[in-house]
C-alpha cells in the first residue's frame, strides 16, 4: 500500500521514497528516517560499576540508549565522541581530537596526523576553566610552558 508518511501511521517504520512503502527501522531504534537514520533509540540495560562514598563498589543495572553521529544506536560511544546521556546522544569530538571528555571541546588526545599537540590552558570564562585543546601553538594572550598554555599577564601586550 502506498502511503505519504510512515512514522505517524506505523511506529518503528520509515517511508522509503523509492518505492513508497513503509520499511522497518533497525531493531534497537524507536523512530527513524531510514535504515541508518535512527532519531530515537530503544532502551536497553547495561551493568555499570559505581563507587559508593565509602569507597566500595556496587554493580548497578542502568537503562541506556545512545545515538551516534551516524544515526545508529550504540551501547557506548566511540572513542572520538562523548556520552551525553541527557540527550541520549554521542557528541563527536572536534576533528583535531582523537578523544575528549566532559564537554566535546575538551580534548584529551590529539590527531597527530594534523600536526597538532595537546595543550591545556585556563580559558577566559568566568570562572576560568581548564580546557584541553589540540593546537599548533598557544592562542593569542597565552604562552607555552611544557605543554600548558598559560595566560599572559594582563599588563603585557605580547608574551612568549
Amino acid at each position: 500500500m502506498c502511503v505519504r508518511s510512515c512514522p505517524d501511521l506505523v511506529p518503528n517504520y520509515f517511508g522509503d521514497p523509492a518505492d513508497r512503502v513503509c520499511k522497518p527501522c533497525r531493531s534497537n531504534c524507536n523512530k527513524c528516517t531510514g535504515w541508518n537514520g535512527c532519531t530515537e533509540c530503544s532502551n536497553y540495560n547495561v551493568t555499570e560499576t559505581q563507587t559508593k562514598p565509602d569507597g566500595s563498589t556496587v554493580q548497578v543495572v542502568v537503562s541506556k540508549k545512545l545515538l551516534n553521529a551516524e544515526g545508529i544506536c550504540v551501547q557506548t560511544c566511540p572513542s572520538n565522541s562523548i556520552d551525553n546521556s541527557t540527550f541520549f546522544m554521542c557528541h563527536m569530538c572536534p576533528v583535531e581530537c582523537t578523544t575528549c571528555s566532559e564537554i566535546s571541546s575538551n580534548c584529551t588526545a590529539c590527531n597527530l596526523e594534523l600536526g597538532t599537540s595537546l595543550y591545556t590552558y585556563m580559558n577566559k570564562a568566568t570562572p576560568p576553566k581548564q580546557e584541553g585543546r589540540c593546537l599548533k601553538k598557544c592562542p593569542n594572550g597565552y604562552f607555552s610552558d611544557t605543554g600548558i598554555c598559560k595566560m599572559c599577564d594582563e599588563s603585557c601586550t605580547a608574551c612568549e
